[in-house]
């Protein structure tokens, strides 16, 4: 499901802060907004508020690092700072004062490492501890003794004091208490280093290795923190073994952080194994020349499909790519669509054996087990909405859920029935019953005959009908009333087991994506029958099942069909077309090839993981940056998902880190609520960020207010913006962060020639299509003294049911921070123009609601070509920065 609104209400994600967030190093930064007109930009010289960056230094004897002195607001006039190291023996500071010049907020303070110790570095009131440690990593034989103990919630196990286990751990939260009590062996191993990278500690095996949770636990490695280059905690990162896993391979894991001593590591994973910290070799010392283009491209919920579509599919257009909690990989949700929501019915067996029970209705109870982190259980006729539940961006009631399915359906094809000619309608309807009306095509449903199904009607002797949903149960958006419905469900059919022309309870939907395929790898053979398999000490024998995280290669279990997978060549029916009938209804039985239906291949084809994995070079990748996020709460399951799409990113050999909340944003540590966005060092953190916002463990309070939901609570909301807005900002070289003249003038009739904020009509000529969009351009940028300075351009993608006009606020809030004289350069973003590009259905979309941004393949709105064309009219229209090669450091 990729939604971001009902049909009735839109996604209200738009932030309401007016100002940046407080801290202390800032404690006016509450400061109102600027007068629009004649805003004194150097002001009385305010009070220092001094602070250092990073927050905590790590270094061996003999090497040199600078702090970042910072203070509250850029000086009017110089000003000198003392400096001195509390121990001259350990750390000695470069002068004894530090200056910063006018104009300006940050200085740099140089330290050296004398000797093993710690000293604290003090300038003006700010201090840093810096540790000195010696060179050699800590040691961990294989020989040494291991330490055993019993893991249960909120609990730890710890190695043995005194010896090379000490600072290992591992612990199971107090909520943890689905998990059972497990014995775990903490031992020393062998170095599994991969090539390009370098230890920074030891490996250590947590046993039994092959156990799995189904959430995250806290791990502690010993390292010797002096060994990650200053300004680089952030990009530790964790190789990992386990008798699932021979092959050394780095592992994408949540919320790594250096201990305050700089002696341990700590980070959070779901597996137990072989763990071993590591950095790349050359780390923050290889010199590149690396091309920007100053364009990215955001979305939210339906507008992340677009983000990631988009982006992915046009890399050479982009430097940043951050779809917001959406969907981004169609393999894994197209198989969650298949088993969950269209999910829960008797086969035809179940209803022979048990027919009263059947008729009860769909059941959770026949659907899979969850398999995945934050994967929730859910059935036909009982889609999950949290009615009363803030943070969800609507009321995603069943006829809202339908209506997203037909758009997907009208924008994609049909994927989940063979289609007629519409390319929306199941085959056997009449294409008329697009022109019909609903309340018609309620009334007198379309039944077909000799319809064959394998799971639901193998011998074809059951109607199928069209038919119609909708309604809800009280006080249950998503649980089906029983009524008749009055929203068809076009995407469809049901099998009519009692022949009274309706769906009735318990009846199934059909939802024949494909020919039925075995989904063992590219070898054909399943784990268990790969020579070798043990499921203790082998259970992989060929190492290729796929898990997102682990093995994001991996073809067995990918929820893709690969070359050497065997197929029933039985039609996308399943069954085999009886002697002396034609069996209109199916599609490719009998042909030697596996078949699909139109609309799944195209969202294959689209799918924004699959492009990462295997069509974008090598060199295309390493280019961009990607920023995703998802709640753990999301009734769409948009974490799940985008953890998904990241480990394609993984598996491209890509560094991919997982941050859950924003708190663990930074190796700086800062607090959840209120969250200083504008504090983080955006521009050391790693390329890809797979950022997971909720309490897992979440109160009845915290999920009524929104925790962790579609679009979260407030706070959420706006940090979810503002991080990947100001991550992006911090990233592109240059740029201007001076304070400005902020102003809120609207200028539609001119496109913003005169003022800074507009929304106009753009007719795309390739695609034929009109539709409105929203610009923003920020605070200076029709000033004289500004009329050279180009700047970079932030396309921002809306929810499903909203309109460009609704985010242009976004514009007049992350332009308050661009402008702000009571905030120092160093926490401001540089200026950028925001794009606001419609995806709404119009008239002409032939759609419902939302277009979801792609070109359709079976209707007239072919939006990622107007996106295209918007891009080259923005580009043409405005001052928008030129592509150009920087040499980085990384």
């Amino acid at each position: 499901m990729a939604c971001s609104s009902a049909s009735t209400t839109t996604d209200a994600a738009v932030p309401s802060d007016r100002g940046p967030s407080a801290d202390a190093d800032a404690a006016d930064a509450s400061d109102a907004a600027p007068p629009v007109d004649g805003a004194t930009l150097c002001e009385e010289e305010p009070p220092t508020r001094e602070s250092l960056s990073p927050t905590a230094l790590y270094l061996t004897p003999g090497a040199r690092a600078a702090l970042t002195l910072r203070i509250g607001r850029d000086r009017c006039a110089p000003i000198a700072l003392p400096s001195s190291s509390a121990a001259a023996g350990v750390a000695t500071v470069g002068g004894a004062s530090v200056t910063v010049a006018a104009g300006a907020s940050t200085a740099t303070v140089d330290v050296t490492a004398v000797a093993p110790g710690t000293s604290v570095v003090t300038v003006g009131a700010a201090t840093v501890t810096v540790t000195v440690l010696d060179p050699a990593l800590p040691s961990c034989a294989p020989t040494t003794p291991s330490s055993r103990g019993m893991l249960r919630a909120g609990q730890t196990v710890r190695g043995a004091s005194g010896g090379p286990l000490e600072l290992v751990t591992v612990g199971l939260p107090m909520a943890a208490t689905e998990v059972s009590p497990l014995e775990v062996e903490l031992a020393c191993a062998a170095d599994q280093v991969p090539e390009g990278f370098s230890a920074i500690g030891p490996a250590v095996r947590f046993n039994p290795g092959t156990t799995k949770l189904m959430r995250e636990i806290p791990f502690t490695l010993p390292v010797n923190a002096a060994r990650v280059p200053p300004g680089f905690e952030m990009q530790v990162q964790l190789a990992y073994t386990a008798p699932g896993f021979r092959a050394p391979r780095i592992v994408p894991v949540a919320d790594v952080h250096l201990t305050n001593d700089g002696r341990a590591v700590t980070f959070e994973a779901p597996r137990l194994g072989t763990w071993q910290p590591v950095i790349r070799t050359g780390l923050g010392t290889r010199r590149t020349r690396q091309r920007f283009t100053f364009h990215s491209i955001l979305g939210a919920s339906m507008g992340s499909a677009g983000a990631g579509m988009i982006g992915m599919r046009n890399l050479d257009l982009f430097d940043f790519i951050a779809p917001l909690g959406g969907p981004v990989d169609w393999n894994y949700l197209g198989h969650y669509i298949q088993n969950w929501h269209m999910g829960g019915f008797c086969t035809a067996a179940q209803r022979a054996a048990d027919p009263a029970g059947c008729a009860m209705g769909s059941s959770v109870d026949r659907t899979p087990p969850s398999g995945d982190l934050y994967e929730r259980r859910q059935h036909f006729e009982e889609w999950f909405f949290p009615d009363g539940w803030e943070g969800q961006g609507g009321t995603f009631d069943r006829m809202s859920y339908i209506q997203i399915f037909r758009d997907l359906t009208r924008m994609f094809g049909n994927a989940v029935t063979p289609p007629g000619m519409t390319g929306v309608l199941p085959r056997g309807v009449p294409d008329t019953e697009l022109t019909r009306s609903d309340s018609a095509r309620c009334a007198t449903p379309v039944t077909l005959t000799n319809y064959y199904d394998r799971e639901y009607n193998p011998d074809g002797s059951l109607p199928v009908v069209t038919f119609c949903d909708g309604t809800h149960a009280p006080g249950r958006s998503g649980r089906w009333d029983g009524a008749r419905g009055n929203f068809p469900m076009e995407v469809s059919l049901a099998v009519d087991v009692n022949r009274n022309g309706r769906r009735d309870a318990g009846e199934p939907v059909l939802r024949r994506f494909f020919e039925a395929f075995q989904d063992t790898g590219t070898d054909g053979r399943a784990s268990a029958d790969e020579p070798g398999f043990n499921a203790m000490t082998n259970p992989d024998p060929a190492q290729d099942d796929y898990d997102r995280q682990f093995n994001p290669s991996g073809t067995e279990g990918n929820f893709s069909r690969e070359e050497g997978e065997a197929f029933d060549d039985r039609g996308i029916d399943g069954v085999a077309c009886p002697t002396g009938e034609t069996c209109p209804y199916d599609v490719g039985e009998g042909n030697g090839r596996w078949d699909q239906n139109p609309g799944w291949e195209r969202f294959s084809q689209v799918n924004p993981r699959n492009l990462a994995a295997r069509t974008a070079t090598a060199a295309q990748l390493a280019r961009v940056g990607i920023w995703t996020d998802g709640g753990v709460h999301d009734l769409f399951n948009f974490a799940t998902v985008s953890n998904h799409f990241v480990g394609a990113l993984a598996q491209r050999g890509l560094p991919v880190h997982y941050y859950n909340n924003f708190a663990s944003l930074g190796a700086d540590r800062l607090p959840e609520s209120p969250f200083p966005h504008d504090l983080v060092d955006y521009a050391h953190m790693p390329s890809h960020v797979m950022l997971r916002y909720g309490n897992p463990d979440a109160t009845m309070t915290e999920l009524v207010n929104g925790d962790g939901g579609h679009v979260g609570t407030i706070p959420q909301i706006t940090s979810r913006l503002y991080t990947s807005l100001f991550w992006m900002a911090a990233r592109w070289p240059g740029g201007d962060r001076r304070a400005a003249r902020y102003s809120t003038e609207f200028d539609n009739a001119g496109r913003c020639s005169n003022g800074y904020f507009c929304t106009f009509d753009f007719r795309s000529d390739r695609s034929g299509r009109n539709g409105p969009v929203s610009v923003y351009l920020p605070p200076g940028y029709h000033d004289p003294e500004n009329a050279n300075v180009r700047y970079p351009v932030v396309y921002f993608l809306h929810g499903y049911g909203q309109q460009p006009s609704d985010l242009v606020a976004t514009g007049l809030i992350v332009g308050n921070f661009m402008a702000l004289s009571s905030i120092p350069s160093w926490r401001r973003p540089q200026k950028f123009i925001m794009v606001f590009p419609d995806g709404r259905c119009r008239p002409q979309d032939n759609c419902l609601r939302g277009t979801f941004y792609t070109d359709s393949p079976v209707g007239s709105a072919q939006m990622e070509t107007y996106f295209l064309d918007l891009y080259q009219y923005i580009d043409r229209s405005y001052r928008v920065r030129m592509p150009e090669e920087v040499e980085v450091v990384d």
